[in-house]
């Protein structure tokens, strides 16, 4: 099953909505879990070696379920990151 970007944005927006919580981290700890689950290590630009993120737990989940599933590709990686961070 493909999930169109659209409908990933559009129900993160729905959800920020709703619970009127804005998380300005999102988009560095998905880059984060992405370059882990990757093989680039836990860093936000490959190749810098900086801590670039604040929480965790929502970094290595979604980066090892997307290891063990052998989900690596970018639509489907955030599908897995977006269900284990809701």
């Amino acid at each position: 099953m493909r999930i169109n970007g659209r409908v990933v944005f559009t129900l993160a927006l729905l959800f920020a909505a709703y619970t009127r919580h804005a998380w300005e981290d999102y988009y560095i700890t998905y880059r984060c879990s992405k370059n882990l689950a990757t093989g680039h290590g836990l860093v936000y630009t490959v190749g810098e070696r900086v801590h670039a993120f604040t929480s965790p737990l929502n970094v290595l989940i979604p980066a090892a379920l997307s290891v063990m599933t052998g989900n690596t590709r970018s639509s489907s990686f955030r599908c897995s990151f977006f269900t284990a961070n809701a």
